[in-house]
C-alpha cells in the first residue's frame, strides 16, 4: 500500500487529476479503514476539491467522500467524526444542485453508522426536506433519498420522532408526484415502513393518503426490452400493501374503492376487489360499517350481472370479507346491525329467485347466500334456518320440472357444504342437526325420483358435500339405499358410478357406516350371488367393493371375503371368474399399498406375499395347463407387494435358492421358511428346480421373476444367482412357451440390472455374451436364434438403463445382427424395446437401477451407426435401419430429436416414398408426422416428391396411416408460402378422396387439412 502521506497527496490535487474516482477510492479506502489516514484528513486533504469556485469539482471531491464513506465497517466513526461529518453533510446539502446527489450518497453511507446519534440523524432528514426539491433531481438521485428515508424509518425510527410534526409534510412534499416504477416500488416500501415504524399519522392522514391513493388503479404497461424487467404486478402489490396497511386510510379507501369499483374497466373492479379483501385483513368493524350498504349494492351487481367470471369470483370473496370482519372480532353495535341489515336484504332478494330454480338468476343468487355463509357462523345459521327449508321443501313438489329438481338439489348442497365449515354448526344440538331431517327427505325423494336418470344423478353428485351435515342415522339410511341402489339391475353403468363415488367418499369421512350398512349386503350378493346365470352382477359388485376399499377398516373384511371366494373358486369354481377376482383383489392392493396403515395390513396382518405364493402353487396344481392370465395377474400382486416390503432379501434369497438347487437337503430348509403350513404336494413343487421339460415347476418361473423384479436389489450374499442367471437362459432359449419365454427374459434382465456394480456383474455379462453367441449361430434353429435375440435386447435394456458401460458390446450386438437376413427385421424392432416404457419392467416402481436420460444416451450412441449403414447399403439391410430408427423416435423428446433431424429426416422420407412394404411404411408415417409438427422447415427441399407421396398414403391405406399421412400434410402447409404455392392445387386436388373417405376421423382430418391449404397465399393465410 502507497504510504499515507502519497495518497493525502494525490487528494489535494483532485481537481486538475484525471483519474478516475471509483479506482481512487479503492485505493484510499483500505487505509482509512486501517485508521492509517484518518476520515478528518480526508475531508482536509479534500479542502481544495470541496471549496473550488466550480460546481463539478466539487461534485467530484463529494463523490469521492461518498464513496469512501460507503466503504467503512457498521462501528468506524466515534461519537465526534460522526457529528463533525454530520455537521459538514448538513452544510453541503445547500450547495449547487449538480452536488447534491453526492451528497444523498454520504447521507445513506453516513446514516448506516452504528455511532451515530438520534440527533444528528434528525438534522439529516431535517436537512433534506428543507434544503432539496426531490422531484426536481433525476431517476437515480430520487431513489437514493428515498433509500436514505426508508433505512431511517426502518433502523432509526426513534430518532425520527422526535420530528413530530415536520416528518409528515416532509415526506409528503418528496414523494409526491414521483412517476418512475422503480421509484414507485421503493416509495410504496418507503410508505409502508412508515405505517409499521408505529410513528404518529395524525393530522396529516388524508395527505398520506392521498399521495399514494393517487396511483390507484395502477395503469403500467412494461416498455419493450425493459432491463429492470418492473412488471405490473410489482406495483399493484406494492400499492395495495400501502392501501391496506392501518385502518386509518379507511374511511378514505374503501369510498376510492367504490368508486373505481363502479367504474367501467374491468381491471379496475378486479384491483378494487382485491384490495378491499386485503384492507378487511387490516381494518376493523367500525371502519367499515359506515360503509357496508354502498359496498353491498356494487357487489351484489357484478354477481348478479355474472358480465366477467373473474369479477364475479372477487365479488364474493371480497363480499365474504366485508361480512367477516363486521361478524368477527372486536364488534359494535353498529357492527352487528349494519351486518345484519346486509344478510336481511341478501336473503329477501335471494328468497324470491331461488323459488324459480329455472331461471339464470338462481346461480348468482346462491352463490351470494354461499359467500355469506362461509363469512360468520352468525350469518350461517341466520341464511340455512330461512333458505334451507323452502329448497328442502321445493324438492319435495310433484309440480316442478326435472332441470327445477336439478337445479334446487345442487343449490341446497352448496349451502348446506358452505355450512359445515362452522364446526359448532354440526355439534348434535347445533343449528345444522335440527335441519337434517327436511334435508334428508330431499334427497332421499332424490334417489328414489322418478322424473329420469338426470335428477338421480343430480342427486348423487350433491349428496357427498352434505354428508358432514347429516346425523349417523341419517347417513346409515343414505348407506343403506345407496347399496339397494347399486344392488339394483335396472341401474345404469353412469348411475352406479354416481353411487360407488358417494359410498366412497362416506367411508372415507364414516367408515363405521360402511362397514354395518353397505358392505354386509355387497359381501351377502358376493357369496349368493343375485344372478347365478350371467356373471355382470358379481363383476359389479367386486368393482364397488374394490372402490370402497380405501382404508384398512373396509380393506380388511373385504379383501378377507374376497381372498375367500377366490380360494373357492379355484377348486369349484370357473377359472374365468377366479381371475376375475384375483383382477379386483390387484385394483384393491395397488391402491391400498399408498396408505401407510393399508400397506401395514397387507404385509403384517394379512401376510400377503405368503398368501399368494401359495395361491401360485395351488393355481399351479389344480389346473392343466395352469391359467395364464390368472398367473400372471398373481404374479402382478406379488411384485407389488414385494417392491413395497422394506426387507424382502430373505424372501427372495429363499426362491432364488430353490429354484436352483430343488431340493429339501440342498436348499437348506428354505421351503419350510417360505410356508410354513404347506402340504406335501406344495413342498414338492416349490423345491422342484426351474427346468423346462418339468411343466409344474416351470410355472414357478411367474412367482420368481415376481419376486427379483420387485425387490430393492440382489444382495452380494446372493452366491446363486449366477447359477440362476444361466438356468433362465437355457429355460428361454429351450421352452416352445412363447410367455414363459418372455417371463424369462424379463426375469432374466431384472437379475441383471439389480446386481451390484462388481465382479459379479462382469461375470454374469460374460457369461451372458458367450451364451448369446452360441444360440445366435447362424447354424441353430431360427426359434432359439429368436429366443437369443430376446435375451440380447432384454439384457442391452437393462445395462442401458442402469447406465452400465457394459452395454457397449450389447448394442453394437444389435448393429450387427440389422445384417442377418433371417433376423434383421425383428432386430430393427427391438431397438424400440430398448427405449420403451414397460409397464413394470425395469421400472423405477420395481426399484430398477435407472440412470437419468439413458433413453437420450442410447440413442446418440446408435443414431449415426444407422444413418451411415442406411446411406451406404442397399435392399434388406437398408429396410432394417430405416425401421430401427422409426421405432426409436416416437419414444424420445423433441430436443433430443432437433441436433438430428437434418440426417434422420431423409431417411424417414425414402420410407415414404418408396415402396418398401407395409412394415416399413407403418412405422415410418406415425415417425414423420412427430418431426414434421416441430421441425418442417428441412423438409422444404423435398417437396416436389414428399407432397405426392403422402396424397398417396391418403387412400387405400389403414386408417392410421391415412390420418398420419393428414397430419403431415397440415404440418408442412406452416412452411413459407413461396414454397407452397406450387404445389397447393395438386394438393387440394390429392385430398379430394380423402374427403370422400368412409371413416369419419379421416373425412375430418381431411377437411381440416383441406383448409390449411386454401388459405396458402390468401389474404391472411400462411
Amino acid at each position: 500500500m502507497a504510504p499515507a502521506s502519497f495518497l493525502l497527496q494525490r487528494l489535494k490535487s483532485l481537481p486538475e487529476s484525471s483519474e478516475d474516482v471509483d479506482s481512487l477510492v479503492r485505493d484510499i479506502a483500505p487505509g482509512v479503514c486501517g485508521r492509517e489516514v484518518t476520515l478528518q484528513e480526508v475531508v482536509e486533504a479534500l479542502g481544495p476539491s470541496l471549496t473550488h469556485e466550480r460546481p463539478r469539482e466539487r461534485e467530484v471531491g463529494t463523490q469521492f467522500l461518498a464513496g469512501v464513506l460507503g466503504e467503512l465497517p457498521p462501528a468506524y466513526l466515534n461519537p465526534a467524526e460522526a457529528s463533525f461529518m454530520t455537521a459538514f453533510l448538513v452544510d453541503r446539502l445547500r450547495d449547487h444542485h449538480t452536488v447534491q446527489p453526492a451528497v444523498f450518497l454520504s447521507c445513506l453511507a453516513l446514516v448506516k453508522q452504528e455511532k451515530l446519534r438520534d440527533a444528528e440523524v434528525q438534522s439529516l432528514v431535517e436537512g433534506i426536506f428543507r434544503e432539496v426539491q426531490v422531484q426536481s433531481h433525476t431517476v437515480s438521485d430520487r431513489r437514493t433519498v428515498y433509500s436514505f428515508l426508508k433505512y431511517c424509518l426502518c433502523n432509526r425510527a426513534s430518532a425520527l420522532k422526535e420530528l413530530g410534526l415536520s416528518l409528515l409534510p416532509g415526506l409528503v412534499a418528496a414523494i409526491e408526484g414521483e412517476s418512475d416504477p422503480r421509484n414507485l416500488l421503493v416509495v410504496f416500501s418507503l410508505v409502508t415502513a412508515l405505517i409499521q415504524s408505529g410513528l404518529t399519522l395524525q393530522p396529516f392522514v388524508e395527505e398520506l393518503f392521498e399521495v399514494v391513493a393517487a396511483y390507484f388503479p395502477i395503469e403500467f404497461v412494461p416498455p419493450r426490452g425493459d432491463p429492470y424487467a418492473i412488471q405490473v404486478e410489482d406495483l399493484v402489490l406494492g400499492l395495495r400493501r400501502v392501501l391496506a396497511s392501518t385502518p386509518l386510510f379507511a374511511p378514505y379507501c374503501l369510498p376510492l374503492l367504490q368508486e373505481k369499483l363502479d367504474s367501467d374497466l374491468t381491471s379496475a373492479k378486479l384491483d378494487s376487489l382485491h384490495t378491499l379483501v386485503a384492507c378487511c385483513e387490516v381494518y376493523g368493524a367500525e371502519d367499515v360499517h359506515p360503509h357496508t350498504r354502498p359496498l353491498w349494492g356494487s357487489l351484489r351487481r357484478e354477481v348478479m350481472d355474472g358480465a366477467n367470471k373473474d369479477v364475479e369470483e372477487a365479488a364474493l370473496s371480497a363480499l365474504t370479507a366485508v361480512v367477516h370482519v363486521l361478524e368477527v372480532g372486536l364488534t359494535t353495535a353498529a357492527s352487528r346491525a349494519a351486518a345484519a341489515t346486509l344478510i336481511e336484504a341478501a336473503v329477501a332478494e335471494c328468497e324470491c329467485h331461488l323459488r324459480a330454480p329455472e331461471q339464470r338468476l338462481m346461480w348468482p343468487s346462491t352463490r351470494l347466500l354461499v359467500a355469506l355463509v362461509v363469512a360468520a357462523p352468525g350469518p350461517a345459521a341466520t341464511i340455512t334456518s330461512k333458505v334451507v327449508p323452502q329448497l328442502a321443501s321445493q324438492c319435495l313438489k310433484s309440480d316442478g320440472t326435472a332441470l327445477a329438481h336439478q337445479n334446487t338439489l345442487s343449490s341446497l348442497a352448496m349451502v348446506l357444504e358452505a355450512a359445515t365449515k362452522h364446526p359448532h354448526l354440526l355439534l348434535e344440538d347445533g343449528h345444522l342437526s335440527q335441519l337434517a331431517g327436511p334435508v334428508w327427505e330431499a334427497f332421499h325423494h332424490g334417489l328414489s325420483s322418478d322424473e329420469g336418470p338426470q335428477v338421480q344423478t343430480a342427486t348423487l353428485a350433491s349428496l357427498p358435500p352434505v354428508f358432514p351435515a347429516l346425523p349417523s342415522s341419517h347417513l346409515q339410511q343414505a348407506a343403506q339405499e345407496l347399496t339397494a341402489l347399486l344392488l339394483d339391475p335396472s341401474s345404469s353403468p353412469s348411475l352406479r358410478e354416481g353411487i360407488k363415488k358417494c359410498l366412497v367418499r362416506l367411508g372415507q369421512q364414516k367408515p363405521e357406516v360402511i362397514l354395518k350398512h353397505a358392505l354386509p349386503p355387497l359381501l351377502e350378493t358376493l357369496r349368493t350371488g343375485t344372478n347365478p346365470s350371467s356373471g355382470e352382477s358379481e363383476v359389479q359388485v367386486l368393482e364397488s367393493l374394490a372402490s370402497l376399499a380405501c382404508s384398512k377398516a373396509v380393506l380388511a373384511p373385504v379383501l378377507t371375503e374376497m381372498w375367500k371366494c377366490a380360494q373357492t373358486l379355484l377348486t369349484d369354481g370357473p377359472l374365468e371368474c377366479f381371475h376375475c377376482y384375483l383382477s379386483t383383489i390387484a385394483k384393491m392392493v395397488k391402491s391400498s399399498l399408498k396408505d401407510n396403515e393399508s400397506q401395514q395390513f397387507l404385509l403384517e396382518e394379512w401376510r400377503g406375499t405368503q398368501q399368494i405364493l401359495t395361491m401360485i402353487i395351488r393355481l399351479i396344481q389344480h389346473s392343466h395347463p395352469p391359467h395364464t392370465p390368472a398367473l400372471l395377474c398373481l404374479a402382478t400382486i406379488l411384485r407389488s407387494l414385494i417392491a413395497s416390503e422394506s426387507t424382502p432379501q430373505a424372501l427372495v434369497q429363499h426362491l432364488v435358492t430353490l429354484a436352483v438347487h430343488g431340493t429339501e437337503e440342498d436348499s437348506g430348509g428354505a421351503d419350510t421358511l417360505l410356508l410354513p403350513d404347506s402340504t406335501p404336494e406344495m413342498k414338492r413343487l416349490l423345491t422342484t428346480p426351474l427346468d423346462y421339460t418339468d411343466p409344474s415347476g416351470s410355472n414357478m418361473l411367474y412367482a420368481l421373476e415376481a419376486v427379483v423384479s420387485g425387490a430393492q436389489n440382489l444382495s452380494e450374499e446372493l452366491t446363486c444367482v449366477l447359477q440362476l442367471l444361466r438356468k433362465v437362459r437355457v429355460f428361454g432359449a429351450s421352452t416352445g412357451d412363447a410367455e414363459l419365454r418372455e417371463v424369462a427374459v424379463l426375469l432374466h434382465a431384472a437379475a441383471i440390472n439389480k446386481l451390484q456394480q462388481d465382479s459379479q456383474l462382469s461375470q454374469a455379462e460374460e457369461e451372458a455374451q458367450a451364451d448369446v453367441e452360441a444360440d445366435l449361430d447362424p447354424a441353430q434353429p431360427k426359434e432359439k436364434r429368436l429366443a437369443a435375440l430376446l435375451v440380447t435386447t432384454w439384457t442391452c435394456k437393462a445395462l442401458v438403463v442402469r447406465g452400465s458401460n457394459l452395454q457397449q458390446w450389447w448394442t453394437k450386438k444389435l448393429l450387427n445382427l440389422l445384417e442377418d437376413p433371417e433376423l434383421g427385421v425383428a432386430t430393427a424392432r427391438s431397438f424400440e424395446t430398448v427405449v420403451k416404457e414397460h409397464p413394470y419392467a425395469l421400472s423405477p416402481a420395481c426399484h430398477a437401477r435407472t440412470r437419468l436420460l439413458h433413453r437420450q444416451r442410447f440413442f446418440e450412441g446408435v443414431v449415426r451407426p444407422l444413418v451411415d449403414t442406411f446411406s451406404t447399403s442397399k435392399g434388406s439391410l437398408k429396410t432394417c435401419c430405416q425401421v430401427a430408427l422409426c421405432s426409436l423416435m416416437p419414444h424420445l423428446p423433441q430436443p433430443i430429436l432437433a441436433p438430428h433431424v437434418d440426417k434422420v429426416l431423409p431417411v424417414v422420407l425414402q420410407g415414404v416414398t418408396k415402396n418398401e412394404g407395409q412394415v416399413v411404411v407403418e412405422s415410418v408415417v406415425e415417425t414423420l408426422a412427430s418431426l414434421l409438427q416441430h421441425s418442417p422447415a428441412p423438409a422444404t427441399q423435398h417437396l416436389s416428391f414428399l407432397l405426392p407421396a403422402l396424397l398417396s398414403l391418403t387412400t387405400n391405406q389403414p386408417m392410421a396411416v391415412r390420418t398420419k399421412a393428414l397430419e403431415c400434410l397440415d404440418a408442412l402447409a406452416t412452411l413459407p408460402t413461396t414454397s407452397l404455392l406450387p404445389y397447393r392445387d395438386d394438393v387440394l386436388q390429392g385430398l379430394k378422396a380423402a374427403l370422400d373417405d368412409h371413416k369419419r376421423v379421416v373425412r375430418h382430418a381431411a377437411a381440416s387439412t383441406r383448409t390449411v391449404w386454401i388459405m396458402v397465399g390468401a389474404p391472411g393465410g400462411s
